[in-house]
């Protein structure tokens, strides 16, 4: 039995500047600026050559779709000008023309362009994606950032006229335009959700640079991100984790509890957003992010309109698999128009599992189970080994008391069930069989059977609520909240696959505990200077046991022992 807890009460406070929006500090070294002029030397060429040497000598990101510019030619340039001057020269007679997204980017158009795709992202469809800049990213990390951390979507709403959709982060624990953010961050969008048909963190972490999910046999999995990692299989019970997870303003890190391996991995059902912050993140996320932090960003209840969807898929996994099926159900219900809404959903997904126990066909596993160790009756076939259930929902209230004053209460229940370890292979013994997919292990004992499985089990429950208020005090909010997690993790493992084939079982349950509390303070100041300082509190309590029995002849356990 062990039994671990702590209270942590942090006070904590953040001086952040950020450059001015002065031509001269956005400029590259070297480059003459006086008066708001900068020196330009341009020779003529094909306006693409043009724009990106006008880039690289202004320190302003210029961004045109490739196809616009085809056949053109821009004049030389050489002189001291303003960006827009340099423009308008550089554009002059060729049917384009420039429009400002921010200080520091500028979108090129065709005359009778309403919308257009990036070229670093041929899937996209909803228009042109602008990547957040940072000064030395990693090449790895500038790729994706250029492919999938959207900044910003150019479309328009008729033929000449355009307006800038806005992806909005609270990386900083205030809202920023991506950007503007001084970090890493991938995002993940609702849209990219729903087109890619993601559901846990798995599905979208292996496709970010710098960032991992490690499976876990029996359930669970660590995130790591750019290889900050000690201990991925037992994270909770040894060394902890190195990566954060939040649920709006819930941390989840250690929800799993300590037979778990990190958070509970909750599901993609009716979510804004997720943010994924590369490199430490200690100072706003505590001492369990020094490899970054991953924030899944709920949809808010809407205040104005009702909004209801229900969705449903049905597959079926080839060879060792079985069918796979899911359902959602989302609904959002004003209950006073601009002041009172609650928004609900639910989703089951049930998944089979692909791996197949051939312990009990196996000859050469069924002879060593036999002699000297007496399991032969634990030795038995068993399908789709590695199936899983996840069912749950999420209820949010959000109260609108004044303009400037909002309340948002939210509860969460997640249920998971997994029959079976994914694993191949066996602990010790030939086998006969070669399939990629198979396994001979045997059975748990009879006490250790969990919902009737005689085979491995990996079962977790969450129960989450939190509360919100936040307050825009004009330059800037306060934002107050608490947290409580109760959740729970049980184990039920044969210890065949690590222990020469040995028939011992294990059942490890634990459970979790957690109470956090938080009162900030986040400026919204026009200028450079910005400042984040706040009071935290939180309060953790973890249970766990194992109990280990041998399910062979009793005569064999005193030569093991």
């Amino acid at each position: 039995m062990r039994n671990q807890s702590a209270i942590t009460l942090a006070v904590w406070a953040v001086l952040a500047a950020t450059a001015p929006p002065a031509m001269a500090a956005d400029a590259p070294a070297g480059t003459q600026v006086e008066n708001g002029k900068i020196s330009l030397h341009i020779a003529s060429q094909p306006i693409g050559d043009s724009l990106n040497d006008f880039g690289r000598q202004s320190g302003l990101h210029v961004v045109l779709f490739s196809e616009l510019a085809d056949g053109l030619i821009a004049p030389a340039l050489r002189g001291s000008f303003t960006p827009t001057e340099a423009l308008q020269r550089l554009l002059a007679n060729s049917g384009l023309r420039f429009k400002y997204l921010d200080q520091k980017t500028i979108a090129v158009l065709g005359e009778n362009v309403t919308q257009f795709r990036s070229t670093q992202d041929t899937s996209s469809t909803t228009g042109l994606h602008l990547a957040q800049v940072q000064e030395t990213p990693p090449a790895a990390e500038q790729a994706m950032t250029n492919r999938a951390s959207v900044a910003a979507a150019v479309s328009g709403d008729s033929p000449g006229r355009t307006h800038i959709e806005e992806i909005v982060v609270t990386a900083q624990k205030r809202k920023q335009r991506l950007q503007d953010v001084p970090l890493s961050v991938a995002v993940v969008s609702a849209e990219d959700i729903d087109r890619r048909g993601l559901v846990s963190g798995e599905d979208y972490l292996r496709g970010i640079p710098g960032a991992n999910q490690v499976a876990d046999a029996f359930g669970g999995g660590a995130i790591v991100i750019r290889g900050m990692e000690t201990s991925p299989i037992n994270q909770n019970f040894s060394s902890g984790p190195t990566t954060a997870t939040y649920f709006g303003e819930t941390p989840t890190t250690n929800s799993a509890g300590l037979s778990g391996n990190m958070n509970v991995d909750l599901k993609l059902v009716d979510i804004e957003r997720v943010e994924v912050l590369r490199g430490p993140q200690g100072t706003a996320f505590g001492n369990s992010s020094l490899g970054g932090a991953v924030r899944t960003i709920p949809v808010a209840p809407d205040l104005e309109r009702f909004e209801g969807k229900v969705s449903a898929g049905y597959s079926g996994t080839s060879g060792t698999g079985g069918s796979n099926n899911m359902i959602q159900a989302v609904g959002s219900l004003p209950l006073v128009a601009g002041k009172l809404a609650i928004r609900a959903s639910a989703f089951r997904f049930d998944d089979s599992g692909f791996y197949r126990n051939v312990a009990g066909s196996d000859p050469a596993f069924r002879a060593a189970a036999a002699t000297p160790f007496g399991a032969e009756a634990f030795a038995v076939n068993q399908k789709e080994v590695g199936a899983s259930e996840y069912t749950g929902g999420r209820i949010a209230a959000s109260f609108q008391a004044t303009e400037d004053l909002n309340f948002t209460l939210l509860y969460l229940k997640q249920k998971t069930q997994v029959d079976g370890a994914l694993i191949s292979g066996t602990g010790g013994f030939d086998m006969s069989s070669t399939s990629a997919y198979d396994q001979a292990v045997l059975q748990v004992a009879p006490e250790h059977s969990v919902r009737g499985q005689s085979g491995a089990v990996a079962d977790t429950d969450i129960d989450l609520a939190n509360a919100v208020m936040e307050w825009n005090i004009g330059w800037g909010s306060v934002v107050a909240t608490v947290s409580h997690i109760d959740s729970n993790t049980t184990n039920a493992t044969p210890y065949t696959w690590c222990c020469a084939g040995l028939p011992i079982s294990a059942l490890a349950p634990s459970e979790h505990r957690e109470d956090v509390g938080e009162l900030r303070l986040t400026t919204q100041l026009d200028g450079a200077w910005q400042f984040l300082a706040g009071v935290y509190t939180e309060r953790l309590k973890d249970e766990y046991s194992s109990n280990y029995v041998w399910h062979g002849d009793p005569a064999t356990y005193a030569g093991v022992r």
